[in-house]
């Protein structure tokens, strides 16, 4: 269960996330495959270049 706190910390991050989450999580597969290029290979690379990856896992997290 999440602290009153922290529910209100990812509340708060609505806005952001609403406006920004495509960038964000583009941002975060770039470094996840910098940092380990054999993942990859489990995810569909076509859909990080048209940007559709990304943009799923910005609105999952909303």
């Amino acid at each position: 269960m999440l602290s009153e706190k922290t529910m209100q910390i990812v509340k708060s991050t609505a806005p952001v996330l609403k406006e920004k989450g495509t960038e964000i999580t583009t941002c975060f597969y770039k470094r996840m495959f910098n940092a380990h290029p054999e993942l990859k290979n489990i995810f569909n690379m076509s859909r990080q270049q048209t940007g559709g990856q990304p943009k799923a896992l910005a609105f999952t997290v909303l």
